[in-house]
């Protein structure tokens, strides 16, 4: 995905574990601003949430799986 300056600054904050506020102290914008760019981050890398994205900012979690092909293809399931 195509992630702007601004939005990959954001993601890399979360995948170190800062909050929204803290992220919006560092970078000096208010919090809303924040979540905008969380909505956006979350709809163009396909998470549904700030856990997914730090796994997937620091590589504990490989590609959506709608991504995978082949023998690295892999379903989950919902309990």
């Amino acid at each position: 995905a195509n992630l702007t300056r601004r939005e990959h600054e954001i993601a890399t904050l979360v995948g170190n574990g800062e909050s929204n506020k803290q992220i919006a102290l560092r970078l000096a914008i208010t919090e809303r601003t924040v979540k905008a760019h969380l909505t956006e981050i979350f709809r163009k890398l396909d998470v549904a949430d700030r856990l997914r994205l730090a796994l997937l900012v620091t590589g504990s979690m490989g590609a959506p799986d709608h991504t995978r092909t082949g023998a690295n293809a892999r379903r989950t399931s919902v309990a």
